[in-house]
């Protein structure tokens, strides 16, 4: 999954132009190759094996190397820093700003994909941004996650099917991906269990890529 940073960012205020996008965008590309950054990488990974009642499930984390039981990812998108706390807060010496995170979780209804971002500094750009999906306020932390889309576990269905391997495989698997988007693309809403992103197909599009 590649968000479409400067469009998300922008959106929900947490850049004021092109040129702070640069900075973001800058900050991440110097980084080594070794150290991992979502804004470069996006978020990547793959389901291993899956029992047949779905209670065990192994998944291996591009991005981190390493192997988990659940997609639970939150990621910091360095360096991007919002205020986070009042003017008491502060005099008390607690951080004045907090870090923006990118999370991709399972939920009930998919995978949830969203930021999480200090209550305080929401609250005080709410009216200015786009309406999230939902809103789930961590109160002893004071952040807030803003879940922006629904990944249905359906949207993956094509990949899980069995295949007899063949020289034409991954033409055909190809071939199938085309279509199924070029029917998605005809919806201006996705609907049923296909997805349950509850965003228009363009709206989505303008906040990330999924492969």
């Amino acid at each position: 999954m590649d968000p479409n940073w400067y469009e998300l960012l922008s959106d929900f205020k947490l850049i004021d132009g092109l040129d702070a996008w640069e900075t973001v965008r800058k900050f991440s590309e110097e980084l080594s190759a070794a150290e991992y950054s979502v804004v470069r990488s996006g978020v990547c990974f793959m389901v291993v094996q899956q029992s047949d009642d779905f209670e065990r499930t192994l998944i291996y984390l591009n991005n981190h190397r390493t192997f988990v039981t659940e997609v639970d990812l939150e990621e910091d998108v360095e360096p991007l820093r919002v205020a986070g706390t009042d003017k008491i807060s502060r005099a008390m010496g607690k951080p004045s700003k907090c870090d923006v995170r990118l999370f991709v979780r399972f939920g009930a209804d998919g995978y949830k994909l969203g930021i999480r971002v200090p209550s305080r500094w929401w609250n005080e750009v709410k009216a200015l941004c786009p309406k999230p999906m939902d809103e789930d306020a961590d109160y002893p932390t004071g952040r807030v996650d803003l879940i922006l889309a629904i990944i249905s576990w359906r949207e993956f269905d094509l990949y899980w099917e069995p295949a007899v391997w063949s020289s034409t495989f991954f033409d055909k698997t190809a071939k199938e991906i085309r279509e199924t988007k070029r029917r998605a693309a005809q919806q201006a809403w996705l609907e049923d269990h296909r997805t349950r992103f509850r965003l228009s197909r363009r709206a989505w599009n303008r906040l990330a890529r999924v492969h």
